[in-house]
């Protein structure tokens, strides 16, 4: 699709439009998956861990999984450095 079709469809009408795969190749992606990487970059920021249904927010590329739901239980609502957050999900899942 060209801009100005995406324009006369979607953009002046409030049409949405969804993009699949619009990001796969940007280097981002693979280095905000590798956590190590993250936490490294990120590691001093602070983090309100909380539920959203099955997920487990911070969820950066699918971590921590929903098997440890469990175990994480007790992280919810609590405030984390990334780091910290990304280490203990890290022993979680070990």
């Amino acid at each position: 699709m060209n801009a100005k079709k995406f324009y006369q469809e979607h953009l002046t009408n409030s049409v949405p439009f969804v993009v699949i795969d619009g990001c796969r190749d940007w280097p981002a992606m693979e280095k905000w998956g590798d956590l190590s990487y993250v936490a490294e970059e990120f590691g001093n920021k602070s983090v309100l861990v909380i539920k959203l249904g099955k997920q487990i927010v911070p969820n950066p590329m699918g971590m921590p999984t929903v098997a440890s739901e469990v175990a994480l239980t007790g992280m919810f609502g609590k405030k984390y450095t990334f780091s910290e957050f990304v280490n203990l999900t890290k022993a979680v899942d070990s």
